[in-house]
């Protein structure tokens, strides 16, 4: 509850110290430019040179969000969250304290949710 507090008084004062700084800018920062989502035009062929020829792509395949390249932690690490690029990554912290916890322990494995949730087993 604390770092909620405190991650929240934090936010605030960079809002404040933004909105006090440069009035208008926080009400452009989160505006589209319309060149920024322009497609292919009529005519145009997606391997184009200009950056307005490319398609525009959204959704899980596509856009801002393209997955990660997944870490291969060897053969002590299973589950869908291993080498799944559409997984969530692990703290990378909690995954080498657990391979070195299992390191220790013949036969003990770690297990990768989607969700970057590491199980000891």
């Amino acid at each position: 509850m604390k770092t909620l507090v405190l991650f929240l008084a934090v936010v605030s004062v960079v809002v404040a110290s933004q909105s006090s700084s440069s009035p208008g800018r926080a009400k452009r920062a989160f505006s589209v430019q319309p060149s920024t989502i322009t497609g292919p035009t009529q005519g145009s062929t997606s391997s184009g040179s200009h950056p307005g020829s490319q398609p525009v792509t959204g959704g899980r395949g596509g856009g801002a969000f393209r997955g990660y390249e997944p870490i291969n932690y060897g053969p002590k690490v299973y589950g869908q969250g291993a080498l799944n690029r559409w997984a969530l990554p692990p703290n990378p912290l909690s995954m080498s304290r657990a391979l070195a916890f299992v390191e220790r322990f013949p036969g003990a494995l770690v297990r990768l949710d989607l969700d970057g949730e590491l199980t000891i087993h």
